[in-house]
């Protein structure tokens, strides 16, 4: 298995947070590694959807466990390997940690870490900056 993972501390809610990650039709205005994405229904476990990365073909994604206001997971099975987006929210007081981790397995993970997980990678600590100013910014629930 292969993973790039980042950290980052938030001065929000996890309640604010996972309104963003709700909002998929708004990935790409914090992850600039996304040109688009979508779901088809609500939030949940079972959710399908798209991901157009800004570079590379559109995928398809889906939920496999969202627990509100603490995690979501999403997959996206490519040739022989299987990529995992995990979000995690851990409440620190008035603040917020926040973990994003993405994790190739199965045959081809080697590859498909080093072309897609080194890129990804490297967009980990601007999407979370990103996110961390579009929380701070938005109005409290």
């Amino acid at each position: 298995m292969i993973q790039f993972q980042q950290e980052i501390i938030i001065s929000a809610k996890p309640e604010t947070i996972f309104a963003i990650y709700e909002n998929v039709d708004g990935w790409c205005q914090w992850d600039a590694e996304v040109q688009s994405s979508s779901i088809a229904g609500d939030f949940v476990p079972g959710a399908k959807g798209t991901l157009k990365p800004t570079k590379g073909p559109a995928v398809k994604l889906w939920l496999t466990r969202v627990e509100k206001n603490r995690s979501f997971t999403s997959e996206t099975a490519l040739p022989l390997c299987k990529m995992q987006f995990e979000h995690q929210l851990t409440p620190e007081g008035k603040t917020t940690q926040v973990l994003h981790r993405v994790s190739f397995s199965g045959p081809f993970a080697f590859f498909f870490g080093r072309v897609i997980g080194n890129q990804i990678g490297r967009g980990l600590p601007e999407a979370l900056e990103k996110l961390k100013a579009a929380a701070e910014t938005r109005p409290r629930t």
